[in-house]
């Protein structure tokens, strides 16, 4: 399902206030899934999601990513307090290669957790799928090795499963 992506803060932005905005046009404009960007605290990435998500409704599947901002104590908290705004998964919580944070999180809630694009070509991959450390891998296409090998990731993936 395609997705919009954005929500990027400007200096001087009133916030959750403009996300709120941009997730209404995303919806006016027929998306019907979007990732906000977060990464600013725990307590005002909470009010984010939840303004966005009382804003859009719970027929809009929603997302957001950190960019590894949390350490693993505080993705946890994120994880359990935002599972009331039934994200759909949060991505990138902790440094790309904190892989024990992953697994210290990932069964902590229904949200799934996403991360991988900071990983490179398949042998990167190989301990995280082997272990179970995501519910969903973000292969970037370029620093994962193009298609062929972006295919090879996939291969290792379904055979895990």
């Amino acid at each position: 399902m395609p997705y919009a992506i954005g929500f990027y803060r400007k200096a001087h932005g009133t916030y959750p206030a403009e996300s709120v905005e941009e997730a209404l046009r995303h919806k006016a404009n027929g998306l019907r899934a979007m990732k906000l960007k977060i990464g600013f605290g725990l307590e005002e990435d909470l009010a984010l999601i939840r303004a966005v998500r009382e804003a859009i409704g719970p027929e809009t599947r929603l997302m957001a990513d950190a960019n590894g901002a949390y350490n693993t104590a505080l993705a946890r908290r994120l994880l359990l307090e935002a599972s009331e705004y039934k994200l759909y998964f949060l991505e990138e919580l902790l440094a790309p290669e904190d892989i024990e944070g992953y697994l210290a999180i990932r069964h902590l809630s229904e949200t799934y957790v996403a991360s991988g694009e900071n990983l490179f070509v398949k042998i990167g991959y190989r301990h995280w799928i082997a272990q179970g450390a995501l519910d969903i891998l973000q292969p970037d296409l370029c620093s994962s090795g193009g298609f062929t090998e972006c295919k090879k990731i996939a291969s290792l993936a379904h055979r895990s499963t």
